[in-house]
């Protein structure tokens, strides 16, 4: 069991959570069974829910004793509490760009939280964030639409969407802190037990170090514009039929002649059809848009490319806990090398899972981005005509920026690799027409460049580097 305190684990997440529920109701009818809905059980079934989207309510106070348990981090696990059951992760990582759950998260805040808490809330899970040495550096965090944050950079934050940086650290959580029970001396740690039994939390200096941080929410109205915007992007399907240059060509010009908004036609990669978007000179080319050379955004909740208010929706993303293929193997074989190196064992994937926590946290954060990156670029390529010519482009501008700091001399490989990753992380990358797109290459996805170059035979060792 580690000693280390915090540790991050469900259990001192939902312990938190207690102390920033609204004001209890003092005087209520306890004969009739009257209840404020801020019970500890009220909130975990709120919690239940916004995982799995099924009411646990039903359940009445079975789930007390289990809650209870769960708070205090005790080594005890029960089918009643969602965050307890491993099996949920892959539906909701997979689900990670549903706006649904971020409608969950938010009546969650609004039912339970109270207003004058949920900044001391989002303070000190920052903080314990920071503190929480297991946590790596280089995790990131959502905070934001469109905006992620390595721990390391998290004293810069000065704002955060409170229901997007929850739903981030739950997901955290679900991936990679399975065992509630390491967080017992936590637990322990941060609260008093009165002499009537009830534990509370004492770690009043928690937090101290946001102070000026600004909060931000996500009403109802709020995501269901972003639902209406997203279903009403989906709609816009006007034909299966292709189309041909012919075609292409005489509308451009008659909308050129005619108005100075162009109407173009384009594929869609989600469902290979034609849609008939209204778009500010944009180039088309074997009936693909090209990447715009205007200002455009990516959305990464709706999984979407904003271009003149027009949004084009890009394949599914992939996910890390899928099968290593043969065309992924080199990047993970040099990660194999290097963990090889660190630990005189002989890596293969057969025994990564018994690698040290901090090295078996940097391979999954390494796979996270590899897999970020492969994502974004197989989608560039469906979607635009000269997407993968603009990811080449993107990739040896990244190279030329990191190059000298992979020749530098380093004791090990893992060491050169951090260095990699950190310089990759300062580098504008300017030479391709993709920087166009907000949003869509951030450092997670510059991180993951580094190891498609491995992929694709640019760099063939984190250890041994090529003379």
């Amino acid at each position: 069991m580690t000693k280390n305190v915090p540790y991050l684990t469900g259990g001192i997440f939902f312990s938190l959570l207690l102390p920033a529920r609204k004001p209890r109701q003092k005087a209520r009818d306890k004969l009739k069974g009257g209840t404020d809905n801020l019970r500890e059980i009220d909130l975990m079934h709120a919690l239940n829910y916004v995982l799995t989207g099924d009411d646990t309510s039903h359940m009445g106070n079975t789930i007390k004793k289990a809650t209870s348990n769960y708070k205090q981090c005790s080594d005890f696990k029960s089918v009643y509490i969602e965050l307890d059951n491993f099996q949920n992760v892959s539906t909701f990582a997979s689900n990670k760009n549903n706006l649904e759950i971020l409608s969950r998260i938010s009546r969650l805040i609004n039912n339970y939280l109270g207003t004058d808490k949920r900044k001391w809330l989002t303070k000190v899970l920052l903080e314990t964030i920071i503190l929480d040495i297991e946590i790596s550096d280089t995790e990131h965090f959502d905070i934001d639409i469109n905006q992620e944050i390595e721990k390391k950079n998290f004293p810069q934050i000065e704002h955060v969407c409170l229901p997007i940086f929850l739903f981030s650290i739950l997901l955290f959580i679900l991936k990679n802190r399975t065992d509630n029970s390491l967080g017992r001396p936590t637990f322990l740690s941060w609260h008093s037990k009165s002499s009537q039994g009830i534990w509370k939390f004492n770690n009043d200096a928690l937090g101290n170090r946001f102070n000026s941080i600004q909060l931000t929410d996500l009403s109802e109205d709020d995501i269901n514009n972003m639902f209406n915007s997203s279903s009403s992007q989906m709609n816009v399907v006007a034909s299966t039929k292709p189309i041909d240059d012919e075609y292409i060509q005489n509308t451009l010009e008659e909308n050129k002649q005619n108005t100075p908004q162009v109407t173009n036609n384009f594929f869609n990669a989600s469902n290979g059809g034609v849609i008939n978007l209204e778009i500010n000179n944009l180039e088309i080319s074997n009936n693909k848009p090209l990447v715009p050379i205007a200002q455009a955004r990516y959305n990464k909740y709706k999984n979407t490319i904003t271009i003149s208010g027009v949004d084009i929706s890009i394949p599914i993303s992939i996910s890390p806990d899928a099968n290593i293929s043969s065309e992924d193997e080199k990047y993970v074989q040099a990660l194999y090398e290097l963990y090889s190196e660190i630990t005189n064992i002989d890596i293969t994937s057969s025994n990564i899972n018994s690698l040290l926590p901090n090295l078996k946290n940097h391979y999954e954060t390494q796979n996270k981005s590899y897999f970020a990156l492969e994502q974004k670029q197989r989608a560039i390529r469906d979607v635009f005509d000269d997407g993968e010519y603009q990811m080449e482009i993107l990739k040896e501008d990244a190279f030329s920026g990191i190059e000298m700091t992979y020749l530098n001399h380093y004791t090990t490989g893992l060491e050169r690799l951090n260095a990699i990753l950190e310089k990759i992380t300062t580098i504008t990358l300017d030479n391709s027409t993709l920087k166009n797109i907000i949003g869509l290459i951030g450092n997670l996805e510059k991180r993951g460049i580094c190891h498609v170059l491995v992929n694709d035979n640019v760099i063939r060792s984190w250890v041994t580097i090529d003379e």
